[in-house]
């Protein structure tokens, strides 16, 4: 709140970011990122963007309780199940959105 500049390193070492890359790599990163994302099980994807978005109006106990939601709903769908077939079948998982 201060308007001070915090380079790399300090976001990097104060928790601001979760990683810093050079500049040239950043672009190709970024696409690792967004292809890590995407193929995320949609339903904890959404679930995530829905909490995300409602911690800004939720008091703490509304907040758990939305958290708790998503995940027993996450747990319980196909794909939930699909990413446990795929850890021990040694595979990549193929998330549905069910």
């Amino acid at each position: 709140m201060t308007g001070r500049i915090v380079d790399a390193a300090e976001a990097l070492a104060i928790g601001m970011v979760d990683r810093v890359v050079p500049a040239a790599e950043l672009a190709d990163e970024t696409a690792k990122l967004a292809q890590s994302i995407a193929a995320a099980p949609p339903i904890a994807v959404a679930g995530i963007k829905r909490a995300l978005a409602a911690a800004e109006h939720n008091d703490l106990r509304a907040q758990l309780d939305l958290e708790a939601e998503h995940q027993m709903r996450a747990f319980a769908s196909r794909d939930a199940a699909e990413g446990l077939r795929a850890f021990f079948e040694k595979r990549a998982p193929r998330f549905e959105g069910e």
